[in-house]
Formats: C-alpha cells, sequence, structure tokens
C-alpha cells in the first residue's frame, strides 16, 4: 500500500511540475497517464543503467508501444522528461553527480531505443531534471504515512537548514541518525529511504501547441537541469509560481564523468614482476589503459638478476549492447603499444636490451562482487616484438677455498636483434573500480 501511494503522489507531483513548466511558456499540456510513465530501476549506488536488471526491459518496451501510439495520432506534439536523482543520504554534491550520471545513463538509453524504432524525432525532445537529494519526496512519503515519529521527521526536514558546503554531510541526516538512539533512521533506511535511491523516471509531455513558432522553446538539446531543494516554506505545498521557477533554471551541461579501474597482471606477478594498469572509460564504447611494470632484484650474489622496466598503452573499442552491460564490461577488442628496458641473467647468462612490443588484443572483462566494484579482465594479443639486445657471459674462476667456478663478473660477447610476430601479450588481471 505504501508503494502504490508513493507512485501516485510521484505522479501527481510530476504532472503538476509539466503543467506548471508549460503554463509559464504560454502552452497547454495534457496531464500524463499511468502508461505514460517509464521507471527504471538502477543498481544501488550505480549510475549504469542495466536493462537485464529488474524488469528494466519490459517496461521499456511498453514504453516505446505507447510512444508509438501517440506519434500515430499526429495531433500533438510529444515531449519527454526524464527525472532522476538520489536518496538524500550524504553530500549533497555526491547525490547531485550521482543524479547527473544516471540522467545521462538514461537518457542514453531513450535515444538509442528511439533511433531504433524509427522515432528519431523524439530524440532531441528529451529534457533531463536532475533532483539532486530527494528531500522533498522523503518529506511527501513520510507525510503520507501513518508513522508514530511523522511529525518529528517532518519537522526536521522541513525547518533545518541545509549544510554550509556541498561537501558536508546534511545536518537534516544528522539530526535523523540521533532520533530515538538511531531506531527511526533505522526504519527509514529499510522503509522509505530505498525507493528514493535508484529509480529514474521518464514521462510524455503532450503538447497542444497552436503556432510553430514557438515549439522550440520546450526543446534544449544535451542540457540537464538541476532542481535545487525547496525552502520551508515550499517543503508543506510548493506553488505554481515555484515550480515554474525551477523549470526555468538556466540549463547545466550534463556530466560525462566516466569510472576508473585499477588493476594488476596476475600472470606478471607469478614472474615475480609487479604491475598496475589504470583503466579509464571514454563513454560506453571506449576506453583506455595505461600499464607499468618495474622488478628490480638480483639473488646468489648476482647470479640471477630480473630487472625490468616496461610501460604501455591500450585504447579498448567495447563490444556488443552497451544498454545490457554496465562501463568497462563484457568483450572488448583493443590496440596497444608498450616498450621498455630489461637486464636478465640466469647462471652467468645474460641479456640487457631495449624493448618495442605492439599488439592487437580481444578479451572480456567481467565486474563482480555486491556493489560490483571487482573485475576479473581475461585478454590475449598477438602482433611483433622487437628487440636489440646486448649478450654478456660470466668469468669463471677458483677463488681459494672452492671447488667449483665462481661468476666473478659479467663480460660483453656480442649485440643482437630479435623481431617476434605471434601471441606477445596475455593478461589474467583482478582489479577494483574506483
Amino acid at each position: 500500500m505504501f508503494f502504490r501511494q508513493l507512485t501516485y503522489r510521484t505522479l501527481m507531483v510530476t504532472a503538476l511540475a509539466l503543467w506548471t513548466a508549460a503554463a509559464a511558456r504560454g502552452q497547454r499540456i495534457a496531464l500524463p497517464c499511468g502508461a505514460d510513465t517509464l521507471r527504471l530501476q538502477f543498481k544501488l549506488r550505480e549510475s549504469e543503467l542495466d536493462m537485464g536488471y529488474a524488469g528494466n526491459s519490459l517496461r521499456l518496451d511498453a514504453f516505446v508501444a505507447r510512444l508509438h501510439e501517440l506519434d500515430a495520432m499526429h495531433d500533438q506534439q510529444l515531449a519527454i522528461y526524464v527525472y532522476t536523482g538520489a536518496s538524500p543520504e550524504g553530500p549533497a554534491e555526491l547525490n547531485r553527480r550521482l543524479g547527473e550520471r544516471r540522467g545521462n545513463a538514461l537518457r542514453y538509453a531513450l535515444t538509442e531505443r528511439l533511433a531504433q524504432e524509427g522515432l528519431e524525432c523524439l530524440r532531441p525532445r528529451i529534457i533531463v531534471v536532475n533532483e539532486g537529494a530527494r528531500w522533498e519526496h522523503l518529506y511527501q512519503a513520510v507525510a503520507q504515512s501513518r508513522e508514530p515519529w511523522r511529525e518529528r521527521v517532518m519537522a526536521i526536514v522541513r525547518e533545518t537548514p541545509p549544510p554550509g558546503g556541498e561537501w558536508l554531510l546534511d545536518p537534516r541526516e544528522e539530526q535523523l541518525r540521533r532520533l530515538d538512539g538511531g531506531s527511526i533512521w533505522q526504519q527509514l533506511i529499510s522503509s522509505y529511504l530505498p525507493p528514493l535511491r535508484s529509480v529514474g523516471t521518464a514521462v510524455i509531455a503532450r503538447l497542444r501547441d497552436g503556432g510553430s513558432g514557438r515549439r522550440d522553446t520546450l526543446v534544449i538539446r544535451d542540457t540537464v537541469y538541476y532542481m535545487p531543494l525547496p525552502t520551508a516554506v515550499q517543503m508543506g505545498a510548493a506553488t505554481a509560481d515555484a515550480a515554474a521557477h525551477r523549470a526555468r533554471r538556466p540549463a547545466t551541461p550534463i556530466d560525462t564523468t566516466g569510472c576508473w579501474l585499477l588493476k594488476t597482471n596476475t600472470l606478471m606477478l607469478g614472474l615475480t614482476v609487479p604491475n598496475v594498469s589504470v583503466e579509464r572509460s571514454l563513454g560506453r564504447r571506449w576506453s583506455i589503459e595505461l600499464q607499468g611494470a618495474w622488478a628490480w632484484w638480483t639473488l646468489s650474489a648476482g647470479a640471477y638478476a630480473n630487472q625490468l622496466m616496461y610501460g604501455a598503452v591500450e585504447l579498448r573499442h567495447w563490444l556488443g549492447d552497451r544498454r545490457r552491460h554496465s562501463r568497462l564490461s563484457g568483450w572488448h577488442i583493443g590496440i596497444g603499444l608498450g616498450g621498455g628496458y630489461y637486464d636478465l641473467e640466469w647462471r652467468s647468462k645474460g641479456y640487457q636490451g631495449e624493448a618495442l612490443n605492439a599488439y592487437l588484443s580481444i578479451g572480456w572483462q567481467h565486474r563482480f562482487g555486491r556493489r560490483r566494484r571487482w573485475v576479473v579482465d581475461l585478454a590475449a594479443g598477438a602482433g611483433g616484438l622487437f628487440t636489440k639486445y646486448r649478450y654478456y657471459r660470466g668469468s669463471t674462476l677458483y677463488p681459494e677455498g672452492h671447488t667449483e667456478p665462481q661468476d666473478d663478473h659479467l663480460m660483453y660477447q656480442r649485440h643482437g636483434r630479435l623481431n617476434w610476430i605471434g601471441p606477445n601479450f596475455a593478461t589474467i588481471s583482478i582489479g577494483y573500480r574506483l
């Protein structure tokens, strides 16, 4: 019952905001019905939209079918408002950034699907509204409940001023955590905050505009609106003027922040070569990875040595339907270039030189764990390895008290060159998303 009331309340607030925004522009807008609303579920604390999660794909199919139905009528102009945000827990700036990233992901999924369905005319009419920390939604949900502590929570949310800095913890959260020794906060976490954490909503706006010259006033390309929390006076019942003022806020460029992975190649670790790689996403289909390896040790008075400094860069292209994969996961192909210096010795024989390595790779990367922050990366490649080396051998002396020859020092023997075409890259990496 609570979730049905919350859904109905959210739809009514969304409809009111759309109505007042259109009224401020001198237009008329038809209030959306239930079929005109799409609710997509994000994974907890994630900004990537997984269409295979929680029935997202089925709801999107129904939403697109509704768009086809309305588009076939040809008697009204359509637009799509996308509302994203985050639970009010934590600093406001983090919630704002998470809302922006979710808005980007939801708009991307819609634009890709509209292109496939022949509804390209709607792609520039997707307007994203980032609600940031959803304190107002929490207030409304508690107001609809029958909890004995309802009035105390509403008073804290309504009357406590927001934090002085965007990166500070909100004073409202601090007070709610202390209520009744934290018992009320636990109830909020279990029953009231989950619906606010990971839901994005898309609403079809059906406009009836008599003049063609005013239609572009609604279409704003590649922008995200930021709707801050209303003041305490507006918290109880936001007026139409306040809603229109929020709708007219200047557009803010959408956040295109990607994600970072920190990894290490276990194959090189097995060869006693410490290494680290950092991968950065460049949109949904591209990423770049920087790799570094170093080893500098000797054993048995210099009879064994493994000294290596190596660096590489790899550009990756991610395959498959990116709507069904999290960023930096799935199959990928890449092109890499690396080089370095080495000094290897094994029982009186040593090689020193410089190497250049170029390769094409194919691999698969998977994210796992409760928050999907751990990753495993399996990849292999082939190309060319080119090196110029210097070959050394140790002198054999018989010091006093020794019956076996001992390495005194390495002596230069000759130069050499090796050009290898074939398999020259492999990785079994374990990493963590930053």
